[in-house]
């Protein structure tokens, strides 16, 4: 699973990482901060059997994220969207 999370929302993914781990669920949780200018790639995330997206602040790059998390649910992918995920 990988964790998407910009602004403060970032402080608070390694708590999220770790209960996931927890639950011995996911062979991985990898946190990514998508505050960035440029959303990662399609590439990346296609390693990943689902996302968990949230934030506190604006996503660096919400039509690029919006666009590959789009591109990835096409791939019959599953993306969760939390807390705030709706604003760009």
């Amino acid at each position: 699973m990988a964790l998407l999370a910009a602004g403060g929302a970032t402080a608070g993914a390694n708590d999220v990482r770790s209960k996931l781990r927890s639950l011995t669920l996911f062979s991985r949780v990898d946190v990514f901060d998508v505050s960035a200018p440029v959303a990662p790639a399609l590439s990346t995330l296609m390693q990943y059997d689902a996302l968990l997206t949230w934030s506190s602040s604006n996503y660096g790059d919400p039509v690029g994220l919006g666009n590959v998390l789009a591109d990835y649910v096409d791939q019959n992918r599953g993306v969760v969207q939390s807390v705030f995920s709706y604003d760009p």
